[in-house]
């Protein structure tokens, strides 16, 4: 983004001038290689400036705009064909000779720090940075068949930023991890998708000479949990779905008496709920700790096992793993949707391509083991016990949400009633 690269010139620029300021032998040398970096700061900044605006121009152009919502367009085939797109590679490439003036500038100041004897060990790290983000804008335009790139802009600062991921990960796990042990053991409740490994095999490249052992629980799930599905709710595409969600939230939060997390797929509808129920769960002495709104995941965790019976957690993407909230601090978990991934997401969307049926050998397996994670908030010890109310009809209504259901631990009671009447069972 254009910021990082403004940080991170102000950042090197700020290590420079303390140098100089250390230096006396040399403070005439050093002095006017300062002036030449914040010289090239100034050009530099000037031509990455001029890149984002042409790149939120092209942004504007070409991707589906909505109030409120974050902005992504996937750098793809189509977009690579456009004349829009021909005049960022061109101003790309021409980062790469300022690029090449910093690094020669760059060692002349070595030069001059190491003939004086001046210890510095910030300015190197922060020149490597600065050129980091030069190399990763000039690789935007290389090897489009082994990433995913993609331009986004923030719906609140509007920021612009590039950003890239690997098409696929197994060559940097064989490179960097698997071909450097004599042996790797993978443990986790959530590896297996239609009660086999076939998808998490895949996705990390693991081949014939990794053995595999699916291991029972030694928790008595049929004793500690039930799942409750309201079985007369309107499916999520519905304009009324995210309005009787609110509801059942409600009623479910206050006949808990707190000591709950309600599990989002997206920041939108966690905000409506939370703008809608806060105040009236208040009044009631009930306390709405959500992510990104009320504090971070540490602070909110913090706030409700201090407090469990008058709070309860809204949370999104970080809450549905890596949450361990044992004994009746937690006793209700709340799924307010299957948790698939946005279909438009630029790394869905390239990952999703690799696959003959995309739906049932990508999202569904990757949604499985998502929902199996949010499960799992809720039994941590053999001693909790507790509700899930999962808000999604689709559960019942639609063929693949038998997977779902069978991705969980066997024996659990499973209520169906109508949303109605689902505090009853809490």
């Amino acid at each position: 983004s254009y910021s990082r690269f403004l940080k991170q010139w102000e950042s090197l620029l700020g290590s420079i001038e303390d140098a100089r300021r250390d230096s006396l032998a040399f403070d005439n040398e050093l002095t006017q290689l300062t002036e030449n970096f914040a010289t090239l700061k100034i050009k530099s900044l000037h031509q990455v400036e001029r890149l984002f605006d042409n790149i939120r121009e092209m942004l504007n152009q070409f991707a589906k705009i909505l109030p409120g919502i974050p902005v992504q367009l996937s750098i793809n085939i189509a977009l690579r064909n456009s004349e829009e797109w021909q005049t960022i590679l061109a101003m790309l490439k021409d980062l790469k000779p300022l690029r090449a003036e910093l690094q020669n500038m760059f060692q002349k100041f070595q030069n001059i720090l190491d003939s004086s004897e001046i210890e510095d060990s910030e300015t190197p790290n922060h020149f490597n940075n600065l050129i980091d983000s030069y190399l990763e804008a000039e690789q935007i335009a290389e090897q489009y068949d082994k990433k995913i790139n993609w331009i986004s802009k923030g719906f609140l600062d509007e920021s612009i930023h590039f950003h890239a991921a690997p098409l696929q990960i197994t060559d940097s796990l064989k490179t960097l991890l698997f071909n450097f042990k004599k042996s790797v053991i993978l443990t986790s409740a959530t590896l297996t998708s239609f009660g086999n490994f076939n998808y998490i095999r895949s996705e990390l490249g693991l081949g014939e000479d990794f053995n595999e052992i699916k291991l029972p629980s030694h928790f008595s799930y049929p004793d500690q949990v039930k799942i409750i599905i309201p079985e007369d709710l309107p499916e999520p595409k519905e304009p009324e779905y995210i309005e009787e969600c609110q509801k059942v939230i409600d009623e479910v939060i206050i006949r808990n008496g707190g000591r709950a997390l309600v599990l989002f797929t997206a920041k939108r509808e966690l905000a409506k709920v939370f703008h809608d129920l806060a105040p009236k769960l208040k009044k009631v002495g009930i306390n709405l700790l959500a992510q990104g709104l009320t504090g971070g995941r540490g602070k909110i965790i913090s706030h409700f096992q201090d407090e469990p019976a008058s709070c309860a957690i809204l949370g999104t993407n970080s809450f549905w793993e890596g949450v361990d909230l044992i004994g009746p601090v937690l006793t209700c978990v709340i799924i307010q949707k299957l948790p698939f991934d946005p279909p438009d997401d630029p790394i869905v969307q390239a990952r999703s391509a690799k696959f003959r049926r995309p739906f049932d050998e990508y999202s569904l397996p990757r949604a499985i083991l998502r929902f199996k994670q949010g499960f799992g908030r809720l039994i941590r010890s053999a001693r909790d016990t507790g509700s899930v109310v999962i808000l999604d009809s689709r559960l019942v209504q639609k063929a693949y949400g038998r997977d779902f259901i069978a991705s969980l631990p066997e024996g659990i009671q499973i209520k169906q009633c109508p949303k109605s009447e689902v505090q009853d069972y809490i």
